[in-house]
């Protein structure tokens, strides 16, 4: 399984796409209460690990009179940010552009700034206003976020042991870092937990397959592929470093219930076929920058491939059961 963060600073980025609800009262010649929308791009080049970043957005808002609309460009440090940009406001008393000026805070999906207008150019207009504008946002991930998000599952690198909600269960870790010291020691512990998380994944595949009739080769498969991720889980803990452990992953609590034919061609094509597929790609250019982990890097990126295959062969075969009662394309 690829790592969790293939690229120091660039696979930590994040990209969303953020739509929300804005409420707004402003004050100035008038008193305005403004109800709309507004939708965001924003890029986080250090992802969670360092939330800043900066960003693109519009708003339109309607109120009694007519609506106010602006574009602005966006910065942001920790919870703290400041809009900047153009607004337009019309009313009775005619258009009025300006300056678009907004420190906010946010904290999960709620935000909150205080929203200024400096009136630009002649005529009645508006006039400059001040304001409050409460936000509330959903961002929508198309970059980074640690995997790839689909309708209800979250497909990371590779194919990690799954709690009863679809969650990936990953066992805890500790570099015994002192502060300052590899500072991709990090990325190389969490891929170290994903490839963990994938041994206990593929021998319950293993025996998942065992007991829907599968050929005793792709049951062999599945094996070998968890004593590769185990592997793959020693050779990440060596690149982070001195010191650096895993704890024994998690367990889904309760019986275990066995997959139906359905849930395990579902978590082939996601986990196995998408998640390894993905693991693989990321391991193949993580060899290409790191010239003296290239040998390994680059077998661990040929092993992931062939989990990947695997995966395929698994969806084939589940596809062909007799018993099968879902159309398979």
């Amino acid at each position: 399984m690829g790592p969790a963060q293939a690229r120091a600073d660039e696979d930590r980025s994040l990209t969303a796409i953020v739509p929300g609800y804005l409420h707004t009262w402003s004050t100035g010649r008038r008193t305005w209460t403004d109800r709309g929308a507004e939708l965001s791009v924003v890029h986080a080049p250090y992802g969670l690990d360092r939330w800043q970043g900066f960003g693109l957005l519009g708003q339109l808002q309607r109120h009694d009179e007519g609506i106010r609309a602006a574009v602005a460009a966006e910065v942001f440090y920790s919870a703290f940010g400041l809009e900047a940009g153009w607004a337009v406001r019309t009313s009775a008393d005619g258009a009025q552009h300006g300056l678009h000026l907004a420190p906010f805070f946010s904290v999960g999906f709620l935000s909150v700034a205080l929203r200024t207008t400096f009136a630009l150019g002649s005529g009645s207009g508006t006039g400059n206003e001040v304001g409050l504008a409460l936000g509330l946002k959903l961002p929508i991930p198309v970059q980074g976020w640690r995997g790839i998000y689909l309708p209800g599952r979250n497909v990371v690198g590779g194919r990690p042991l799954r709690g009863p909600a679809g969650e990936p269960l990953l066992p805890s870790a500790c570099d015994g870092r002192r502060r300052g010291e590899a500072h991709d020691s990090r990325r190389w512990i969490e891929q170290a937990r994903l490839e963990q998380a994938s041994v206990d994944s593929f021998l319950w595949l293993a025996d998942d397959l065992d007991a829907h009739g599968a050929p005793a080769p792709l049951v062999e498969r599945a094996l070998a592929a968890a004593a590769e991720e185990r592997e793959h889980a020693r050779v990440s803990l060596g690149f982070a470093g001195r010191d650096a452990r895993l704890a024994a992953a998690p367990r889904r609590r309760g019986t275990r219930r066995r997959p139906t034919l359905q849930q395990l061609y579902e978590e082939a094509v996601l986990d196995g076929v998408l998640g390894e597929g993905r693991a693989a790609i990321a391991l193949a250019n993580e060899a290409r920058r790191q010239p003296l982990r290239a040998a390994a890097l680059a077998r661990m990126a040929a092993e992931e491939a062939s989990h990947a295959q695997l995966s395929a062969a698994v969806a084939a075969f589940v596809a062909t059961h007799p018993s099968v009662g879902f159309p398979v394309a």
